[in-house]
């Protein structure tokens, strides 16, 4: 997906569902609306934390007696030029995706209410490009976190995806063709603060999308065959001898950090084991060849989904086909909203 001065791709994707009393949805009205098996943790218990015992170590001392009972995803995809592949995997998988979202029960028996917003990787940066030790100018151009697919795939007054619905799998398959002409410099990172910071504000394109409220699970899903590149404004990016972006930490400045961006996560949903974080991309140092394409490395992407320890996935992009990991990342999403703590 890269061209050749590129930064990161992301597909962000999440999902879940209900039926009920519903909830608001920031604008005074209302959309109405076990997932996986296994151990998400990988430690023969039944929670998703690293560790042997059965609790979830959240980061809390209690958590709810009633799960999530609302669910909103965020999908940050790359609709670069590479991700052709990619993104029509995805719309194929989702069906048996949301079945299991919408057999899963609250111990209550309730169904899921779920959202599902999409956003692409291009945000609006100037910064520079330091060839041979020289800085020269550059820019990048994008949406900035705004939701897609409101009036191409007749979403309704929001731009997002309420379930459940009859209609969800063939609206979402709308909502996940991005195309392939966006941004050659990707900027997930910095697309996923602006979607749930700055756009969420009153007024702002995706108002509404996400309540913080104690039964709501956030998700967000990244699918991309780069690393994440995301800079501030102002920053200076390093250019390698073969004339793509080094997204070092070490001889880049402004570059997003994982930490950070994991703060901000934990400050949006109100603590750690309030949302999952979902990395798709190349697993592999030097990165990888499938029938997606070529993949490079995301080792920052990956970086992000070890930092959220029990509540984090990162899955190969090079199997060639984006189900195994959708399959293992519902197995966290389920012991996460079983074990939702309260907002701090």
């Amino acid at each position: 997906m890269r061209t050749s001065l590129c930064f990161v791709c992301f597909a962000a994707l999440a999902m879940l569902s209900c039926e009920g009393a519903g909830r608001s949805d920031g604008a005074g009205d209302t959309d109405t609306g076990s997932v996986g098996d296994g151990d998400a943790g990988g430690d023969a218990d039944a929670d998703a934390d690293s560790d042997s015992d059965s609790d979830p170590d959240t980061g809390t001392a209690t958590q709810s007696d009633n799960g999530c009972t609302n669910l909103d995803i965020l999908f940050v995809l790359d609709d670069s030029s590479s991700m052709v592949e990619e993104q029509t995997n995805l719309a194929d998988n989702f069906p048996k995706f949301i079945d299991v979202i919408n057999a899963y029960e609250t111990p209550q028996h309730d169904k899921l209410d779920y959202r599902i917003g999409v956003t692409v990787v291009g945000v609006t940066r100037n910064f520079k490009w330091k060839v041979m030790g020289v800085p020269l100018p550059a820019s990048t151009t994008g949406p900035d976190g705004d939701l897609q697919g409101q009036s191409k795939c007749a979403l309704g007054p929001h731009p997002w995806l309420a379930g459940p619905g009859p209609n969800v799998t063939d609206t979402f398959s709308c909502m996940a063709d991005v195309g392939t002409s966006g941004s050659g410099g990707e900027m997930p990172w910095a697309a996923l603060e602006l979607a749930l910071g700055e756009k969420m504000q009153a007024g702002g394109a995706n108002e509404g999308f996400y309540g913080k409220d104690d039964d709501s699970l956030l998700v967000v899903v990244m699918i991309t065959d780069e690393d994440d590149c995301s800079i501030e404004e102002g920053g200076t990016m390093t250019v390698s001898a073969k004339g793509a972006s080094d997204c070092d930490e070490a001889t880049s400045t402004g570059l997003y950090k994982a930490a950070d961006v994991k703060q901000f996560l934990d400050d949006v949903a109100g603590g750690a084991g309030r949302y999952v974080v979902v990395g798709i991309g190349g697993a592999k140092p030097g990165g990888c060849t499938s029938t997606f394409g070529d993949a490079n490395y995301a080792k920052r992407l990956k970086e992000l989904t070890d930092a959220c320890q029990g509540y984090g996935f990162f899955g190969d992009i090079c199997k060639g086909d984006l189900w195994e990991s959708l399959k293992s990342a519902l197995d966290i999403i389920t012991v996460s909203c079983e074990n939702i703590p309260p907002v701090e």
